[in-house]
């Protein structure tokens, strides 16, 4: 009876048996078959049936209400069963994050990870090459890796755009279109030992230009790049936004051109077909400190 009680909420709030099916993934007329076997348990109708549509009846509106929030009940009591089990637990996890995506929005969570599981040993690899899967339980990479044994689906996009800084603004203005940043001041990349020469998408036209910077500054390093560039009163530098984030909050640098990208960077989620629980709960924790679920829940 429970299992059609949560169908019965599904249809509930599709209003609508084909999105209910779709949702509950089962055949429409299987909705309504344990819809109808449900009303027949229960001794009253949940649904008064008009062709394809269908109003909801008085006991069906008081069905929904005393049993709308059974779903979310369970889902938490196992989640809380899985952090109590797994609190006391002794077992490693050794996982590869990438260090760029890391830095600014895993690693000053890590600590309220372990607080909650205090005798769990966490190995973290900082990527530098396509993770060793003979190592490590899981991996969020930037390859998109074809391995037997291995499970890997997209995981988030980040995108770059050109910054300056307030002092740069206050001094040179901020370039408003493309013909503006001609000669202008930039630190840019080195990428694989040689000068990267910097293209710009438009996200809405999908335009792609090359500007003429005036390019005296090359680092190899993104962080470090940002540091230069958001006290620079000289030059305009690339950075990801994720990693601007604060500065850009509280105006300390200036996105410019935001319809322009200078780079997208994807990241993967590589995972053994054998993943653990803990493992599971981990990347839950890190999917929700993220701020979006670009990752569904693991259950």
């Amino acid at each position: 009876m429970l299992d059609d009680i949560f169908l019965f909420i599904t249809l509930y709030e599709a209003h609508s048996f084909t999105k209910a099916a779709t949702n509950a993934n089962i055949q429409q007329s299987t909705v309504s078959k344990r819809i109808y076997k449900l009303e027949e348990m229960l001794g009253n109708r949940l649904i008064v049936r008009n062709g394809k549509n269908f109003n909801i009846t008085e006991f069906g509106d008081y069905i929904y209400n005393k049993f709308k929030h059974l779903p979310l009940f369970i889902n938490t009591t196992l989640e809380n069963y899985k952090k109590d089990f797994y609190s006391d637990s002794n077992d490693t996890i050794t996982i590869s994050l990438p260090f760029i995506l890391s830095y600014e929005l895993l690693s000053p969570h890590i600590e309220v990870f372990m607080n909650s599981y205090p005798k769990m040993k966490l190995n973290i690899l900082y990527e530098k090459e396509v993770p060793d899967f003979g190592v490590v339980d899981f991996a969020i990479t930037r390859h998109n890796i074809s391995q037997p044994g291995l499970i890997t689906s997209f995981f988030r996009r980040e995108h770059s755009h050109l910054y300056c800084s307030n002092q740069y603004a206050q001094k040179h203005g901020v370039p408003k279109s493309i013909e503006e940043l001609n000669n202008r001041k930039f630190i840019n990349l080195i990428l694989d030992h040689s000068q990267h020469k910097l293209s710009m998408v438009n996200t809405k036209t999908h335009q792609e230009v090359s500007p003429n910077f005036d390019s005296n500054i090359y680092i190899d390093n993104v962080m470090h790049m940002k540091e230069v560039g958001k006290h620079a009163t000289e030059h305009l530098f690339g950075c990801w936004d994720f990693m601007c984030a604060k500065e850009f909050a509280c105006g300390e640098v200036i996105q410019i051109l935001p319809d322009w990208n200078i780079h997208t960077l994807n990241f993967y989620l590589v995972q053994k077909f054998n993943m653990r629980n803990i493992d599971k709960i981990f990347l839950n924790f890190i999917s929700e400190r993220l701020g979006y679920h670009v990752v569904g829940k693991f259950a």
